[in-house]
């Protein structure tokens, strides 16, 4: 089963994603040419609540604290998720985000990108840091993070609008499949939301181009100069279900 947790950058997993029909386009090329930045205004859409959560090292900080006072993507995902056009979606994404701003100075010293897990009962610390090397989550650029508990999780839930439907069997009993709509966040330095994407315009172009122009806002001269800086390669192989 392809699910959040086994996401990589291979070509083979990504030929699989069309195999089985995978539609969204931000598994491959964009059919537009996304704006180039700076040459369109994101509005603010509303505030970006903190809360308490766990990243992937066991480390109790507020959301804000993950923010790190940067540009920050942040999605609600969790891990068992098995809708290639969810969480995914999102993961795959977020690699290439992370891979593009890497390679980039200016944006590598300004971008935080953030995976916050919407099932703190079975997607725990010690499982997110499970998985954090094979996804590329260096905690650095990009972090997992959880809740302690569905009580820690439920006011960001309600703050971010990011509704939740728990699956159960005819026994009543919960199958780990959890129902819920994609929302992607872009979070300015200030905490202000200014752009929200969904499924069909979540797409690593569109992303960069929007985190560009949050950065040209105050800096009008700043460079997109890429380095040539060789990145660690991880073993991005499939992996089973534990």
């Amino acid at each position: 089963m392809i699910s959040f947790k086994n996401i990589s950058h291979s070509l083979m997993v990504l030929a699989v994603f069309f195999s089985v029909g995978a539609s969204s386009a931000g598994y491959g090329t964009l059919s537009f040419k996304a704006p180039e930045a700076g040459t369109y205004k994101l509005y603010e859409i509303g505030d970006a609540i903190d809360g308490q959560v766990i990243d992937q090292n066991s480390n109790t900080r507020s959301l804000h604290e993950l923010m790190d006072d940067k540009i920050s993507i942040l999605g609600f995902v969790y891990l068992n998720c098995s809708d290639v056009n969810g969480c995914p979606l999102t993961a795959f994404v977020v690699q290439q985000v992370k891979k593009e701003v890497s390679q980039i100075p200016s944006l590598k010293a300004n971008v935080k990108l953030i995976s916050l897990s919407f099932d703190p009962k079975r997607d725990t610390p010690e499982l997110l840091n499970h998985h954090s090397g094979h996804m590329g989550a260096d905690n650095r650029i990009w972090t997992l993070a959880t809740t302690k508990n569905e009580a820690m999780l439920q006011p960001l839930l309600d703050s971010y609008n990011q509704p939740l439907q728990i699956i159960y069997d005819e026994n009543g009993k919960e199958t780990g499949e959890i129902n819920h709509v994609l929302r992607v966040f872009l979070i300015d330095k200030n905490k202000k939301i200014r752009n929200i994407y969904s499924t069909a315009f979540l797409h690593k172009d569109i992303l960069v181009n929007d985190i560009k122009t949050l950065l040209l806002e105050n800096n009008p001269n700043v460079s997109f100069k890429k380095t040539k800086v060789k990145e660690m390669h991880h073993h991005h192989g499939m992996h089973h279900k534990h």
